[in-house]
């Protein structure tokens, strides 16, 4: 990690994360903290080891919550992208802003779980956070072993064969010669 990179996760509205081998964790930036007087806190656990991601979130200094999330629960990572940026009606110069928000959506309960939010753009303090943003989400959907965005539906031939790589076992059209990922050789399996 670069000073700069350094000096964002500390002072910037986006979050910073800490790697290790086994283990993701995300906290609320430090000047969110300050500015918001210490009121809220929310700090993301991605643990490979257990199996598991636990969200807890602290509001008004006491009050905690918190809740774990096993990762064959996770179906898949969700992004959504809002412009945020200033009005021309308002004065001052425009500020293009867009914030990221990344959360978990749920096998069964269909139920999106919020993660954080990231802001790219002229707004942001210290620069963007847009490598920041790539990493976590690149990084979480390694850790957990799911898409990022909905799985494509997996279409089957005329003789109902789905296709499958025999390398990676990602699904693949029934019109390629070959795995779009890997280059793997494709095999057939019918229902």
């Amino acid at each position: 990690m670069d000073f700069g990179q350094a000096l964002l996760n500390i002072f910037g509205f986006s979050p910073g994360f800490l790697v290790g081998e086994n283990l993701i964790r995300v906290r609320t930036p430090l000047l969110t903290r300050l500015l918001t007087f210490f009121l809220y806190c929310r700090d993301i656990s991605v643990d490979r080891a257990g199996q598991v991601v636990v969200v807890r979130v602290r509001t008004l200094w006491f009050f905690a919550r918190s809740r774990t999330i096993p990762f064959h629960d996770v179906e898949y990572i969700d992004t959504e992208w809002v412009d945020v940026s200033t009005n021309e009606a308002l004065p001052g110069p425009e500020i293009d802003t867009v914030r990221i928000s990344v959360g978990l959506v749920l096998h069964e309960e269909r139920d999106q779980v919020h993660l954080f939010s990231f802001n790219q753009g002229s707004g942001t303090l210290l620069g963007s956070a847009t490598d920041n943003y790539t990493e976590f989400v690149s990084l979480l959907s390694e850790f957990l072993g799911v898409p990022v965005g909905k799985p494509l539906p997996h279409f089957a031939d005329a003789e109902g064969n789905r296709f499958f790589c025999s390398a990676c076992g990602r699904p693949s059209p029934p019109n390629q010669k070959k795995c779009m990922y890997c280059g793997g050789a494709l095999i057939a399996k019918g229902e």
